[in-house]
């Protein structure tokens, strides 16, 4: 059974980071961060990990199926863990495909006839979310649910993940940590 108090504490002890801890710099390069989410340091840990598959494993259980993605790298071990809970097939997919050998953007096994769950350890903006599914889509490939263990904003925020009848999940969202490390809530208004 999920414990999100643990998971709570885990964030706070082992994912959350801030600029006091190490520099920190955004993706414009130029400025820096002032804190981030680095789920990456905690999915190769058992016993981590085995509480982040037990939320998910207890989110998605009702789809039968299916087969479950991601993108490279942290999405890996999130989808190794589902693929042997759920008994389906998975796949991950390159942040940019091969320049050699077989030229893959896909790497596993993508059944075309299957739906698709997308997992990965955030979903802020939602662009590599949508990269995935447009890459999907160019295959033939319906993407019918993604999860994340860190969402950043509310559900109705992701208007074309709604308009393709996309269903999210999420174990934690920003709001509900930023409370308990006392940061500031972020703004829901699109740019």
């Amino acid at each position: 059974m999920f414990q999100k108090t643990a998971l709570i504490e885990l964030i706070r002890e082992k994912v959350f980071v801030t600029k006091d801890d190490t520099p920190i710099i955004k993706s414009d390069a130029l400025t820096e961060g002032v804190y981030l989410f680095d789920f990456r340091n905690i999915l190769l840990s058992p016993k981590d990990l085995t509480l982040i598959l037990d939320g998910l494993s207890e989110q998605l259980s009702a789809y039968q199926d299916i087969q479950i993605g991601g993108m490279e790298s942290a999405a890996i071990p999130l989808i190794t863990g589902m693929i042997l809970r759920k008994g389906v097939a998975g796949f991950y997919m390159r942040k940019s495909r091969k320049k050699t050998g077989l030229l893959r953007l896909f790497e596993g096994t993508i059944d075309t006839k299957k739906p698709v769950i997308l997992v990965d350890d955030i979903i802020n903006s939602g662009t590599s979310i949508m990269k995935q599914i447009y890459a999907l889509e160019k295959e033939g490939i319906k993407v019918i649910a993604v999860a994340a263990i860190l969402r950043f904003h509310p559900e109705e925020w992701y208007s074309e993940l709604k308009e393709r009848n996309i269903k999210i999940h999420s174990l934690i969202s920003h709001d509900e940590i930023a409370q308990v490390l006392g940061i500031p809530p972020i703004s829901h208004t699109k740019e």
